[in-house]
């Protein structure tokens, strides 16, 4: 059974579109705290003895903000404006009740 059957088959009809959103949220939510005190350790490592050289203090710095970038970008660029109205649109239409 592949994971995406799987997710839809048996987690959206026992918890409902809602708590997969906000699950997303949540992950995505707590990945952007940890990156926040990812590029916090990156960008004091300057004095420390622990740093390394120069080149590796540069890639990481560079690591550490195209990782809040794009993470940053998909919550707030799509999983807030896109996929979340797309989702209470389609739970939302599913239940209505035709007369």
């Amino acid at each position: 059974m592949t994971p995406k059957l799987l997710y839809t088959r048996f987690i959206f009809p026992i918890f409902g579109f809602q708590s997969s959103i906000f699950c997303s949220l949540f992950l995505f939510r707590s990945r952007i705290f940890s990156l926040v005190d990812w590029l916090r350790c990156e960008f004091t490592k300057v004095d420390n003895e622990y740093a390394g050289s120069g080149k590796r203090v540069y890639v990481g710095r560079v690591l550490a903000l195209a990782n809040m970038g794009f993470w940053c970008f998909n919550l707030f660029g799509f999983l807030l404006p896109v996929y979340l109205p797309k989702v209470f649109n389609m739970y939302y239409s599913e239940t209505k009740v035709k007369d």
